[in-house]
């Protein structure tokens, strides 16, 4: 548990530019402190600085979203030395969002659990997820994108479609790029 093997645990709620955190001491449970920062470069830094600051010694920061919002954030703690854990999205009530009541939560949910979630890893791994999410994605498009063309031909006048009947998708594309469309008639307005 990490209540036995840190002092504090800083909860942490990512926004697409923003991230709260809030830091807890694992003796009481208590809020130390909070900081709403940028998600960025210098953000990252003031965010450490603030950490060093409030949670001095053994910590642990429990993030909501290292694989997406905070992923930045993540990297910059890991390769400073820091242990980051990964919190599902934290479940709340019906009443509206609250980021640093999320941020509180998601440092809570952590020191609840007894086996932690480590962010995953990025580089040659993460690159390939993307390169074949990418490649999913095109190929999802291009079908669609062809399914349009063949209902656009179904239901297109017989003196089209008797060019494109029978022939393949590549012949079929050539043949409607190399199509005239015919002139509208001009109109002068006086």
């Amino acid at each position: 548990m990490l209540a036995e093997q840190y002092r504090y645990v800083i909860g942490g709620d990512p926004d697409r530019d923003t991230i709260d955190l809030a830091v807890l001491d694992t003796a009481t449970g208590g809020v130390r402190a909070h900081l709403a920062d940028t998600a960025d470069g210098p953000g990252y830094e003031r965010i450490l600085d603030w950490a060093r600051q409030h949670a001095p010694g053994q910590r642990v920061w429990a993030i909501e979203g290292t694989g997406s919002f905070a992923a930045g954030l993540a990297r910059f703690l890991a390769e400073a030395g820091e242990t980051v854990v990964e919190i599902g999205a934290v479940k709340r009530s019906r009443a509206a969002k609250n980021d640093h009541i999320d941020a509180v939560r998601a440092a809570r949910e952590a020191l609840a659990r007894d086996l932690q979630a480590l962010p995953r890893a990025r580089g040659q791994r993460e690159a390939i997820r993307m390169v074949l999410a990418t490649r999913a994605g095109v190929l999802v498009s291009r079908t669609k994108a062809i399914n349009e063309l063949k209902s656009l031909i179904v239901v297109a006048p017989e003196h089209l479609r008797a060019q494109l009947r029978g022939l393949s998708l590549v012949r079929q594309l050539a043949r409607i790029e190399a199509l005239q469309t015919p002139r509208a008639p001009r109109f002068s307005i006086e």
